[in-house]
């Protein structure tokens, strides 16, 4: 089967899991009005296209660009996050030292700890152990960047820039956790 024209990206998700059908109904408006098509990975053209083996096929989301290249996992998210003008802070976060392996990382231990509707995407159902672990990913940057800005006070140039990248490090800590709540109990992302 080839592949559906008419678009520039393909977002590329397992149709078989609760979490990623609830992402692509968050977000999917958002990136087809950037121009992106979304496919389950189990469609047929997909698993043509990418050519891999069943156990590695569902293990994460991709994205297919126009290009042709495959981007999976963290780098996937990355791709995403520099196509949406809101969500660039987090596609800058990406870039600094450190930042892709930290959002590979986080993006692995989610993917390792959702859900599936059936038992093909061989993922466990969800246990008390996850739902913490979702918790500690809401309240995990409250917890880190004030207090690595605060380590890092002597690298300011002046006292104010200080006070303004620690105010910025609590707004974006309390406006991830505001948003990690409503996304953990169904709200849907613009």
């Amino acid at each position: 089967m080839k592949m559906p024209e008419n678009k520039k990206h393909w977002l590329l998700y397992d149709g078989t899991c609760r979490f990623c059908l609830a992402m692509v109904g968050r977000w999917g408006k958002t990136l087809a009005h950037r121009g992106f098509g979304l496919a389950a990975l189990n469609e047929e053209w997909v698993r043509e296209r990418l050519n891999l083996p069943e156990e590695e096929l569902l293990r994460e989301m991709r994205v297919l660009r126009a290009s042709g290249e495959v981007l999976g996992g963290g780098d996937a998210l990355i791709f995403l996050w520099g196509s949406i003008w809101w969500c660039w802070p987090l596609w800058l976060a990406a870039h600094l030292p450190g930042g892709r392996w930290l959002i590979g990382r986080a993006y692995r231990w989610v993917a390792a700890n959702r859900s599936c509707r059936s038992g093909t995407c061989s993922l466990h159902a969800s246990s008390s152990a996850t739902h913490r672990g979702r918790a500690l990913v809401g309240w995990l940057p409250l917890a880190v960047l004030p207090g690595v800005t605060i380590v890092f006070r002597g690298a300011w140039p002046e006292p104010w820039v200080f006070m303004w990248a620690l105010a910025f490090a609590l707004f974006f800590s309390c406006k991830w956790l505001t948003l990690w709540r409503s996304f953990t109990r169904g709200a849907a992302i613009g």
